[in-house]
Order: structure tokens, then C-alpha cells, then sequence
């Protein structure tokens, strides 16, 4: 068991919170990319959580058009952070890993 240390090794700390806009999500961009750049104490390493597409799948499955939307919305959201690193001079310094938890698959009742 490790003991939890988010004070020592962690400079900027928000817990998760709920779904989030477009508008807040490229907020969180931007706070990366200042904590990247940060001319004292630079970070090396951001974990970054967004709960979509989970959340719309879980609500609303593939079939009403939403998960097309959330899915504009991320392509959005990823080009803003890789148009931000380019920006910043790092595009060619920073490992970017997405990544996620499970899959989804939409069973239809029988």
C-alpha cells in the first residue's frame, strides 16, 4: 500500500469533478501547459481525467446522435491541446498517452 503523498509531488491538485464543457476542458489546457512551462517549478508529469465518452455512452448509447457530438466535441478538445503544446514549443518534448478504462458495447434487449 502506498502512502498518498498529492502534497509532496503534486504542485496543482483538483479532484474530479463532474462532466465538464468544451470551454472548461480547454481551461484545464491551459492550465497544463502553464504547469509544463512554469519558469521555477516546471512539472514533468500531468494525469489528466476526462470523463468522456464514457458518460454519454452510459446515458444515452450510440444510437440518438449525442455520442457523435461528444466525440466532435474531444476532436475539438485534442486539437485545441495539440495546437497549445505546438504553441508552447513542446510538441516535440511532451509524451501525450490517452488512454481508457474499459470499452462500451450497446446490447439491444431480447
Amino acid at each position: 500500500m502506498y502512502r498518498r503523498l498529492d502534497i509532496l509531488i503534486v504542485k496543482k491538485f483538483r479532484a474530479w469533478t463532474d462532466i465538464r464543457s468544451l470551454e472548461e476542458w480547454k481551461k484545464d489546457v491551459d492550465t497544463i501547459i502553464e504547469l509544463f512551462t512554469d519558469a521555477e517549478k516546471p512539472v514533468n508529469f500531468v494525469a489528466w481525467y476526462v470523463a468522456e465518452p464514457d458518460h454519454t455512452l452510459h446515458h444515452n448509447g450510440y444510437y440518438n446522435g449525442e455520442y457523435e457530438k461528444t466525440l466532435s466535441r474531444l476532436d475539438n478538445l485534442f486539437g485545441y491541446f495539440l495546437s497549445r503544446l505546438d504553441d508552447s514549443g513542446f510538441a516535440d518534448e511532451i509524451n501525450v498517452i490517452l488512454t481508457a478504462d474499459h470499452g462500451h458495447i450497446q446490447v439491444r434487449n431480447f
